[in-house]
This record gives C-alpha cells, sequence and structure tokens, in this order.
C-alpha cells in the first residue's frame, strides 16, 4: 500500500482505505493477475503467491519459484511492468501514473466527437493539469528507454533474449524473484549491468532525468 492509504488509515479514515484509487487498482490488477495465472497452468495458491509478489515488486518469491516456468514470459513481465502503489518501496511504473494515464486516455476518447469542448479528469478528487499527465508521460518514456537499453546491454553479454528481459526489466524494477526462471547465470559485465539497474530502479528514472541535463548543474 502506499504512504496516502496508510497515513488516511492514521488519521483515523479507515473505511476511506478500501476506497482509495490506488488501493482499488491494486485489487483489481492483483485479481487479473491471479486469473491469468491460473488459466496458464499455475496452482491457485502459487498463484495468488506469485501474483502478490510481482505486483509488489518485493523481490521475494512467495510461491515455489520452480513453478514459474509454466508461465509464459509476457505474463512475467506484465505485473514486475506495473508495480505497486506511488509512495511505496515498490518498482515498476506504479499504478497511480498508470490510473492517471487511463483517465487522460479516456478523455481524449470522449473529446473525438467534441472536438471543441473543454473537459477535465481528477484523481483523488483533485483536478490534474496537462503539466501532471505529461510528467507522467515523460516518465513512461524514460521508463520504456532504460527497459530496452537495459535488455540491449545484457544481450552483448551473451545472455539469450529471454534472459536478458528477465534481468533487465527485473533489476529496474526490482523484482528479482523473476530471475528464478533465467537460464543462464550472471557473470561479468551481465553483473555490472544488472547492478547498474537496480541502483536506477531505487533511484527511479525521472531522478536521473535531470542529472543527464548539463543545465541542471549550470545552476
Amino acid at each position: 500500500m502506499g504512504l496516502i492509504a496508510v497515513d488516511g488509515a492514521g488519521q483515523g479514515r479507515l473505511r476511506a482505505v478500501p476506497f482509495d484509487p490506488e488501493v482499488l487498482a491494486w485489487i483489481g490488477s492483483l485479481l487479473l493477475v491471479i486469473a491469468l495465472a491460473v488459466f496458464a497452468g499455475l496452482p491457485l495458491l502459487e498463484s495468488i503467491g506469485w501474483a502478490t509478489s510481482s505486483l509488489s515488486t518485493s523481490g521475494i518469491a512467495l510461491s515455489d519459484p520452480t513453478q514459474f516456468s509454466r508461465l509464459p514470459i509476457v505474463l512475467v513481465l506484465f505485473p514486475v511492468l506495473i508495480g505497486g502503489s506511488a509512495l511505496s518501496a515498490a518498482g515498476g511504473f506504479k499504478l497511480a501514473r498508470l490510473i492517471i494515464l487511463s483517465k487522460r486516455v479516456a478523455l481524449e476518447f470522449a473529446q473525438l466527437g467534441y472536438r471543441g469542448s473543454v473537459k477535465h479528469f481528477t484523481f483523488r478528487g483533485k483536478r490534474q493539469s496537462d503539466r501532471t499527465v505529461m510528467g507522467v508521460w515523460v516518465y513512461l518514456v524514460g521508463y520504456i528507454v532504460a527497459c530496452t537499453i537495459g535488455t540491449l546491454l545484457l544481450s552483448t553479454s551473451s545472455l539469450a533474449f529471454d534472459d536478458a528481459i528477465r534481468a533487465g526489466i527485473g533489476s529496474l524494477s526490482n523484482a528479482g524473484h523473476i530471475l528464478s526462471g533465467m537460464n543462464a547465470q550472471l557473470e561479468g559485465s551481465a553483473q555490472v549491468y544488472v547492478i547498474l539497474g537496480m541502483i536506477l530502479g531505487r533511484l527511479e528514472v525521472i531522478a536521473l532525468l535531470p542529472a543527464l541535463n548539463p543545465a541542471f548543474w549550470q545552476r
């Protein structure tokens, strides 16, 4: 859970916690991932443990890692890329950003027939500006670029594509349990790339972008 929901519970707003947007998105995502895992052939209890550890990107396998081989790689990476709530220790793109982008996309579709109309959307009762949406888009692009570069670098260290994308996204999202499905060992330069990915994942991509801008250091 994100600190916003925890803070609300600490202030006595316990009834509002289950209806927090990120809590609802977390529950919905968890049920979806569990259903997909069961459909892919994973037992129910194993699916619950795997889905929970993947969405929270805890790095701890709450189910038997040997069972993960039943899951296609797309399904393995899907919850890890999403991650958990904002203001939490979870990695990934984060549910809050996903909610904001989803609402923005829905708003754009709603305006297709009324191009001159002016509409807005809210998140946690607050109207979201175009600047907020642009910040989320920038983070998404930065996250995709980081995942791509990490996968390419790991591919140069003689890792197969499946192993490279597991290690790249797993290190960036700090979801170490997905590395259990790799067919090769991380050695030499691959270890260096994974370490850099883990550091970047903890700092978050958005914190690194200003550091790469020369104007930031001239101030």
